[in-house]
C-alpha cells in the first residue's frame, strides 16, 4: 500500500511539472494591458502575405500613440497602421504594421510570450522613388516558413536637358533583400542587385 502511495505522488508531481496550474493565466497577467488590447485589436494573418509598398495606405487599423510606441520601441513619431498578428504564436508574437514615411513601410515587431518587445524591423528597402527617368515598384512578401523576400523592380535612365529618358541608357534591374522572421526577431540580409537588361 505504501508503494502505491509513492507512485501516486510521483505521478501527481509529473502532472504538475508538465502542466502547471494556471500557467497560461500567469503569462497573460504578465503582459501589459496595452499589449493585450493590441493583440485583440489586430486580425490573425496566415502567410503567404504580400505588400505593395507604394499602395499600403488604409490597409490596417490606425494605431494610437501608445500602441505605436509599443510596436516601435520609441515614444515619438506619427502613428502608423497595424496590419495583423502572424498566426504562428508558439514561440513569440509577430505583429505586422505600417510605418508612416514617404510610403507606408511594412514592419514586423517581435514580442516575447510575456509581451516584451524583442525587435522591430522594416521589411522594405525604402529606396523606391519615381521621376521621369527613374521608376520602381517595391514588394515585400512573407511565406509560410516566415521567410521574407523584398524586391524592387527598377528602370533607371539617363535624362536629357528636358528631363526625358535618353534611348539606349536605360538600365533595368531588381534589388533583392531576403530575411527570416524568428522568435529572436527578424533578420534581413544585405540588398543585392540582379541585372535584367539595358535598352
Amino acid at each position: 500500500m505504501r508503494g502505491y502511495n509513492v507512485l501516486q505522488i510521483v505521478g501527481l508531481l509529473c502532472t504538475i511539472a508538465c502542466n502547471p496550474p494556471n500557467a497560461d493565466q500567469g503569462v497573460a497577467r504578465s503582459r501589459s494591458p496595452e499589449f493585450r488590447a493590441l493583440l485583440e485589436k489586430v486580425p490573425i494573418m496566415t502567410p503567404p502575405i504580400r505588400f505593395l509598398v507604394s499602395a499600403n495606405d488604409g490597409q490596417g487599423v490606425t494605431l494610437t500613440a501608445s500602441e505605436q510606441a509599443l510596436l516601435s520601441g520609441e515614444s515619438d513619431g506619427q502613428p502608423g497602421e497595424a496590419i495583423g498578428l502572424l498566426s504562428d504564436t508558439a514561440l513569440a508574437f509577430h505583429v505586422l504594421w505600417l510605418f508612416p514615411a514617404d510610403d507606408m513601410l511594412p514592419m514586423v515587431s517581435t514580442f516575447s510570450k510575456d509581451g516584451a518587445l524583442i525587435k522591430a524591423v522594416c521589411l522594405a528597402m525604402g529606396e523606391c522613388h519615381s521621376d521621369a527617368c527613374y521608376t520602381c515598384q517595391e514588394t515585400a512578401m512573407v511565406d509560410e516558413q516566415l521567410r521574407v523576400l523584398t524586391t524592387d523592380t527598377v528602370k533607371d535612365c539617363a535624362c536629357d536637358s528636358t528631363h526625358n529618358p535618353i534611348a539606349g541608357t536605360c538600365r533595368r534591374y531588381v534589388k533583392v533583400c531576403e530575411g527570416l522572421i524568428t522568435e529572436k526577431g527578424t533578420f534581413m540580409a544585405p540588398v543585392r542587385d540582379l541585372e535584367l537588361s539595358v535598352d
